[in-house]
């Protein structure tokens, strides 16, 4: 995952296995930890940002977003894996979204 489309190798998901139905939470800090949580080596910034998810090289998904001016507003996907985006006041980590 990257927040630069110039580096698509920014940061390289650890070895992991997801199953069918489950989900991957990747807290996009800068702390840069795997342990019990997964954090990259980037922060993604509330001033707006890009995030692009890249499998050897070729983009796989990608969202580019405006300011979010509040602690309080998130942003999920209509429908599970759909393409569409809206802000929600309710984070949703590791829950269809």
């Amino acid at each position: 995952i990257t927040d630069n489309p110039s580096n698509v190798y920014k940061y390289n998901i650890p070895e992991v296995v997801i199953k069918s139905g489950s989900h991957l939470l990747i807290w996009c800090d800068g702390e840069d930890v795997f342990e019990d949580e997964v954090h990259s080596n980037f922060k993604l910034s509330s001033e707006g940002e890009y995030i692009g998810l890249y499998y050897e090289g070729r983009l796989i998904d990608e969202l580019s977003y405006d300011s979010i001016n509040s602690d309080h507003i998130f942003l999920a996907r209509v429908g599970d894996g759909g393409d569409v985006w809206k802000k929600v006041t309710s984070p949703s980590p590791g829950r269809n979204n």
